[in-house]
């Protein structure tokens, strides 16, 4: 089991240099937060089958800001928010068999609040998605792998604020990675993303700006 606890302090904006009062006021301020995290993770071989191994974690945070500078109430320029606050829990696993087959698992719910200092609060405008990402592969010798992705997101909404409704992308990819003497540190990429075409607005999106369709991805690295 881990645990952190971190407190950060940032300087104002250059939007803020100018002799307005409200400026003044933020430039003598700077923005600050403070973020607990606890944790645990386990790691193991021969879990389930000879070979195999078998990776969990998990993460609690919270995380609190204040003195905050570069956010104003909704639809009130002069006015600064109080503060936000924002928790949540990640979670990851990963599965491997010694025959190449694996399994990663990687997921985030949380929830983020904006204070206003009238006391009223409403969703963080900046909140993360909840988020699933589930991917499928099987590695084939040590040069070639092979992967299925999907990811679901829920709790979504736009730039503006307006719901957006739970939506799942699914990814494909090969990687293949030469060994040869003359490609050695060289990796090839092949992917497709949003296979199906899902047509959607991305979270904190311009509700009139869609995600990117059916996407095909060809990339060449090389590590010297």
């Amino acid at each position: 089991m881990f645990g952190s606890a971190a407190y950060t302090e940032g300087l104002p904006l250059i939007d803020d240099l100018d002799a307005t009062p409200t400026s003044q006021r933020r430039l003598a301020m700077t923005e600050k937060s403070h973020t607990f995290e606890i944790g645990a993770a386990y790691t193991g071989t021969d879990v389930f089958a000879a070979g195999d191994s078998f990776t969990v974690r998990g993460n609690l945070y919270q995380t609190k800001l204040w003195d905050i500078t570069t956010y104003t109430v909704a639809g009130v320029t002069g006015t600064d928010l109080d503060g936000v606050t924002t928790e949540g829990l990640e979670l990851e696993a990963s599965y491997g068999t010694a025959g190449g087959f694996y399994v990663d698992l990687a997921g985030h719910v949380g929830e983020g609040r904006e204070y206003n200092p009238d006391g009223t609060s409403d969703t963080w405008r900046n909140s993360a998605a909840d988020r699933l990402q589930l991917t499928v592969g099987q590695r084939v010798g040590d040069d070639l792998d092979l992967s299925w992705e999907v990811v679901h997101a829920a709790d979504r909404f736009d730039a503006l604020g307006a719901d957006l409704g739970d939506t799942t992308v699914h990814n494909l990819r090969a990687t293949w990675r030469p060994e040869t003497n003359w490609l050695e540190g060289t990796e090839v990429r092949f992917g497709i993303e949003n296979a199906f075409d899902k047509d959607y607005v991305g979270h904190l999106s311009s509700p009139t700006r869609k995600a990117p369709g059916r996407t095909f991805k060809v990339s060449l690295t090389q590590a010297f």
